[in-house]
This record gives C-alpha cells, sequence and structure tokens, in this order.
C-alpha cells in the first residue's frame, strides 16, 4: 500500500483502496416509462481499509429520468445498523469535471474540481445532483448495496436527445477513517450507465404536458381513466411532465388534473389576490371600454368561470365582495380556490381550453387518444378565483386579432421597504412613488416570539376600503378603491407597527413578505420587487 504524506494537511492520502460502482439491477429491454433501480456499492481494492465515512456526488439527466424513491440499504448489514445517512438533492446543475485528472478518479475530481472551486457546479437545466453521506463508528462494509434508487424512464421525443446513453453519472468521492483522519483513493468501477435501446410499449410513452403559470408543477397530480376506470395516476415532475406507460393506441382516454391540497396549502391563499378583486368588480359595474357597459373588462371568456365565485352562475358584485372578503381574511363562500377551500380545478386541452363550444364547456376538453404518431398532449389548468391568471394557464389568444393577454398586461414595481427602531417600537414603512395604483395587498409573517403586533397605520387616501388583520404569525394588509374614485397616495400609505418583547437592537430578518400583489385603475396587474 503506497502512502503520500503531506506535510501541511492533517491527512494521509492513500492510493487505490477503493471502488465506487453504481448499475441497474434489471434486466436490459427497457421500456419508456419503466422503472429501473440503480444501486451503489463500494469494491475493496487494498487490504486493512476500512472507512467509516462515505460521502459522494452522482448526477442523472432529468430529461430522460425522472426519480421516485430512494431506499437505503448500509443499514440493513449486521455491521452498520446504526449508520448515520443523508441525501441532498439539486435541480438543475452540472458537475464540471476536473480535464486534468480521468473522471473515473473520483479522489481526484473531489479535491481538484470540487473542494475549493466556485464553478464545480455550473447550471444546467437538464441535470439534478444528489449528494449521499453515510457515517459509522466502524468501517463501513464493502460489496454490500448502500442505496438504491428507482428512477422512471421518460419519453425523451421533447429532449434534445437522441439515446439514452450516459444517463447518469459519478462525480466524486471522499471516503475517510475519521478515527486516524486518513483519507483513501476512490476509483469509479462503473463511471456512467447507459440504457440501451429503450424502446416503447403499447401506444408507446405517452407524455402529458402540464401548462399553468405556477412554479409549483410537483404539487400537481393527474389521474387518466378510461370508461370511468383509472388506469394510470401520479404526480407531475419539475419539469411539468408526466411520463405515463400502459396506455393503448386509438383508444380515448380522460384526464383529471388536480393540485395537492396538502402539498399546496402555503400557496393557495395566494391565487385569489387584489388584482382579482379589482377585475370581478369592473366586470360587474360593466367597466369595459365605454359607459354602457355592453363591454368586457375580462378578455377571455373563461374568466367568466374562474370569476364566478359564489356557484351563482353569473360574475356579480357578490363575487367581487367574496374575494374582498377573502383578501381581508375572511372566508365566507366554499366555491373559490383558498387554504380553507382547497383547490377549484378547471383544465382542458390547451388548443380548446378556455373557449367553448357545444362539446366543452369553457373549453374544458379533458380526453386524449394516443397513436402512432401522437404520443404528446398538453393540458392548461386554471384555479377558480384566479382571473388574473397569477396561477392558471392564460388561454391562447383566438378570438380577435387584437386581443391583448393578461399576463403579457402585467408591470414589475420596485417597492422601497425600510424597518427600523422607532422610540422602542418595530415600524416597517411600505413606500410608493407609483400614482395610479388602485389596490395593495400584502401578507407579512414576523417572528412572534421576539414581536406583538401593534397595529397598521394606512396613509392611504380618503375613498378607499382600508383592511388588516392578523392570523398566527401573518399580518393581512392593504388596500382597494372599490368604486374606481381614487387611488392609493403615494409616498408612505402604510406603517406597520410591532412592539418587541425583549430588547433588540436590529429589526433584520424579523418580518418578511409572503404575499403582495398590486393592480392599477385600468385593471393592469403590478409585479411588485422588494428592494
Amino acid at each position: 500500500m503506497r502512502k503520500l504524506l503531506f506535510l501541511l494537511l492533517p491527512f494521509i492520502c492513500l492510493s487505490q483502496d477503493l471502488k465506487l460502482d453504481h448499475s441497474y439491477t434489471n434486466s436490459p429491454d427497457f421500456q419508456v416509462g419503466d422503472t429501473i433501480t440503480i444501486k451503489f456499492n463500494t469494491i475493496q481494492v487494498t487490504e486493512n481499509v476500512n472507512p467509516n465515512l462515505y460521502v459522494f456526488d452522482y448526477e442523472y439527466n432529468n430529461k430522460l429520468l425522472q426519480k421516485i424513491e430512494h431506499r437505503w440499504k448500509v443499514t440493513d448489514n449486521e455491521t452498520n445498523t446504526n449508520a448515520q445517512v443523508s441525501l441532498n438533492h439539486w435541480d438543475g446543475y452540472k458537475f464540471n469535471f476536473s480535464d486534468d485528472y480521468d473522471e473515473n478518479d473520483l479522489s481526484a475530481q473531489y479535491s481538484n474540481a470540487w473542494v475549493g472551486t466556485a464553478d464545480s457546479y455550473p447550471s444546467n437545466s437538464d441535470w439534478s445532483v444528489e449528494r449521499i453521506t453515510i457515517q459509522d463508528g466502524v468501517g463501513i462494509t464493502y460489496s454490500n448495496t448502500l442505496i438504491e434508487i428507482d428512477f422512471k424512464i421518460k419519453d425523451k421525443i421533447n429532449t434534445d436527445y437522441t439515446n439514452y446513453n450516459n444517463v447518469t453519472h459519478l462525480n466524486w468521492m471522499r471516503a475517510e477513517d475519521n478515527s486516524t483522519s486518513t483519507l483513501y483513493d476512490v476509483d469509479a468501477m462503473q463511471q456512467k450507465i447507459t440504457l440501451s435501446d429503450v424502446e416503447g410499449g403499447d401506444a408507446g410513452s405517452v407524455t402529458i404536458n402540464l401548462k399553468t403559470s405556477n412554479d409549483k408543477p410537483t404539487h400537481y397530480k393527474y389521474d387518466i381513466l378510461q370508461n370511468g376506470s383509472s388506469v394510470a395516476d401520479g404526480y407531475f415532475d419539475a419539469n411539468s411532465q408526466a411520463i405515463v406507460s400502459g396506455l393503448e393506441n386509438d383508444i380515448e382516454y380522460t384526464i383529471d388534473i388536480k393540485v395537492d391540497d396538502e402539498l399546496a396549502s402555503d400557496w393557495l391563499d395566494d391565487v385569489a389576490t387584489v388584482t382579482d378583486v379589482f377585475l370581478v368588480f369592473k366586470e360587474a359595474i360593466g367597466a369595459g371600454s365605454s359607459p354602457g357597459g355592453t363591454t368586457n373588462t375580462f378578455t377571455h371568456s373563461i374568466q367568466f368561470l374562474l370569476g364566478e365565485v359564489n356557484n351563482s352562475g353569473n360574475v356579480d358584485f357578490d363575487d367581487s365582495y367574496v374575494l374582498l372578503s377573502h383578501i381581508m381574511n375572511e372566508n365566507i363562500s366554499e366555491w373559490f380556490t383558498s387554504s380553507e377551500n382547497g383547490s377549484k380545478n378547471v383544465w382542458g386541452e390547451k388548443n380548446q381550453y378556455g373557449y367553448s363550444t357545444n362539446d366543452y364547456y369553457f373549453g374544458q376538453k379533458k380526453h386524449f387518444t394516443p397513436t402512432d404518431d401522437t404520443k404528446v398532449f398538453d393540458f392548461g389548468h386554471g384555479l377558480i378565483g384566479d382571473v388574473d391568471f397569477s396561477h392558471s394557464f392564460e388561454p391562447i389568444v383566438t378570438e380577435t386579432p387584437k386581443a391583448q393577454t393578461v399576463a403579457g398586461y402585467a408591470e414589475d414595481l420596485d417597492l422601497d421597504i425600510s424597518t427600523s427602531l422607532v422610540n422602542g417600537k418595530v415600524e416597517m414603512i411600505v413606500n410608493i412613488e407609483k400614482e395610479d395604483i388602485a389596490g395593495m395587498q400584502f401578507i407579512i409573517e414576523y417572528d412572534k416570539s421576539i414581536l406583538e403586533f401593534e397595529e397598521v397605520k394606512f396613509n392611504t387616501g380618503n375613498l378607499l376600503t382600508n383592511f388588516a388583520s392578523e392570523r398566527e404569525n401573518k399580518i393581512y394588509f392593504g388596500s382597494i378603491s372599490v368604486e374606481n374614485k381614487e387611488n392609493i397616495k403615494v409616498g408612505e400609505p402604510y406603517k406597520i407597527v410591532f412592539n418587541p418583547k425583549q430588547t433588540i437592537t436590529n429589526t433584520a430578518g424579523l418580518v418578511y413578505f409572503k404575499t403582495t400583489d398590486a393592480v392599477t385603475d385600468t385593471g393592469k396587474k403590478i409585479i411588485l420587487k422588494i428592494k
């Protein structure tokens, strides 16, 4: 065994001591949609090498593989039942291997391409990285499986890849005996995994693309039915895709797409905001392009469905009142999306979605038929209460050549927020300089162990409806010009006051914004950027 002594480092580095291997456990001849299991294990090369700490990274192509789950196996062997294990996951990165060392030399890649290297993981949306850590008070056994990871093979039809070569890579590894501060040299047994001759089955790999402006696609689930019976279900992945197998060509299927209310509990209250209140109110009073009330504020017909929040069948003042009560932290209707009500889902095939026909109510075409030539289907999804499409797919504009999209109509606005200690109290001040804002809404969270909420002081104008309420560690406040007669005053319209429960010297990190929204007097959505 060769040992190299580094005088300036507290480690002894050994050469060619063990190998890290990863391989799939399934029989080949894979099909798109199949689940494969990849196992990781080490192989001893040098005798009397007993590391009790493993840390290693691997990466997988998330355009070709969808991770399902992992299972720790190291604790199943009789020696390492008390091992401490950890797995970290990052999407959108790919390891930058050092060209000066072989990719199989995992120790060299660790020491020279990861340790102290700022650009070791540049952004790459096609790849995901996982870090596996195992530590024990005794040596970790060889040959036994450390961890198993299940993946679903995705369809490459919508990617830039023509095969399934090198779908996983071993990046680097640190193997150490903590008791002696001995760092061992690790090579890869199989550094990359290739899946050869992946084929489609039956209808092949059917890809369902979720179309939504929401940035939480993994909170959406699908259920595919044939003649009313479920044949496939699951969740969309981080790329807003579901890869479904087991379907047949030329058979019509129906799809249900819904939000998982438990996963989405943190953002369901953000769906209906002050912009939605304002747009529904303008529609209710007929405030279109003429005083006769003969034209619509709404741009798309589906907004009449999304804005009907009390199950009356029409959009009127009652609907705007329901939404207004919601942003004031009161729930008076069960028919719209909120954390209390859960999600109220609307969906349909992308090109039909939003446009009614005799066959499809508001364009909710929910069925699809795979064929030899058609394997990819796009479905738009919306949520009742979301008139401004902040969390919903906005229909493709085909009604009139001049139709303006709601999303394209939005405007960014920097918002100046200051927090300071004033006469023993914590004061947060919202400063605005824009003159045409007709409604603003905020939800802030604060450290209740340090602060006690006292009040919101309004200086918004004489004709606006202001609101403020507290729930747990959240403060709901804002204003809206219900009759559109006055805009929010420029300057400092909001001052939020807290009483410290203990002595503090600064206010950093005590209060932060969870939800912000604003709308102009013409109905333009304002995307607030906190400075």
